[in-house]
């Protein structure tokens, strides 16, 4: 019985792909040798990545609302990819060129709702 690998479109897709699914426990260990200003084709910068699966959050509370556990827990981590992705050298002004196809997803379950290209 044999599986077939998938194969690597980018040299670093592993990265792009944790931070896109905000997978901080693979980021921080993971830590390539890489240019966090390098452009994904869909994902954009390692920056535009953080969070690209989608982010959805939760609040409680009516009518004063506050954050759910969870969803303190997601903001949290999403700070932590953010600054670690800054001190490797991410470059916020860096533009992505119009063919990166991703977006960002973001959304306050039953208030919010965003749904932006990364271009």
């Amino acid at each position: 019985w044999s599986r077939s690998l998938k194969v690597e479109e980018l040299p670093h897709e592993w990265m792009f792909t944790a931070l896109a699914h905000s997978r901080k426990d693979i980021v921080l260990k993971g830590d390539p040798d890489m240019s966090w200003n390098e452009v994904h084709p869909r994902f954009g910068t390692p920056l535009h990545s953080i969070g690209a699966a989608g982010i959805c959050l939760k609040v409680e509370g009516h009518p004063t609302y506050d954050w759910t556990l969870e969803s303190a827990a997601c903001i949290k981590d999403l700070f932590s990819l953010f600054e670690f992705a800054l001190q490797r050298g991410a470059d916020p002004n860096v533009v992505c060129p119009r063919t990166c196809t991703g977006s960002i997803k973001f959304v306050v379950k039953d208030i919010y709702d965003l749904e932006e290209p990364v271009a």
